[in-house]
């Protein structure tokens, strides 16, 4: 069980929704209740792709992105849908994706700055 922080639509490409997950590395704390939780915590949250059907009513593929960020709580993309910057609330700082691919499915980690940075950090805005 996780929570989606972002919800967001490609900007130039139709039916590509990206939905930051958050709480993966908390989890077993926050829902004890849950049966069959890993016992390893992952280094951070996951971004989900979600690549959808031409008239968007299907699911076609969904992957995930690892990051090193915990609690993701902002996510946005540049107007041109060339990059994604995320930010970890609880910690790991930001981190910047080139976004490439034929859909935007492919995700590369471009830049990344956590050094002295406290967490509690819960929105991204480009400048």
């Amino acid at each position: 069980m996780m929570d989606a922080a972002e919800i967001s639509l490609h900007p130039k490409i139709p039916n590509v929704l990206y939905v930051s997950n958050r709480w993966a590395r908390h989890i077993a704390q926050r829902e004890p209740h849950l049966q069959n939780v890993p016992q390893e915590v992952p280094p951070g949250d996951e971004i989900a792709i979600i690549l959808l059907s031409a008239n968007g009513r299907q699911v076609e593929a969904i992957k995930h992105v690892p990051t090193k960020l915990d609690v993701i709580r902002g996510m946005r993309l540049s107007e041109d849908g060339k990059y994604a910057a995320a930010v970890g609330q609880e910690g790991g700082g930001i981190e910047v994706y080139a976004i490439t691919g034929d859909r935007g499915e492919i995700w590369t980690l471009a830049a990344a700055l956590n050094a002295d940075l406290d967490g509690n950090i819960k929105h991204a805005v480009w400048l």
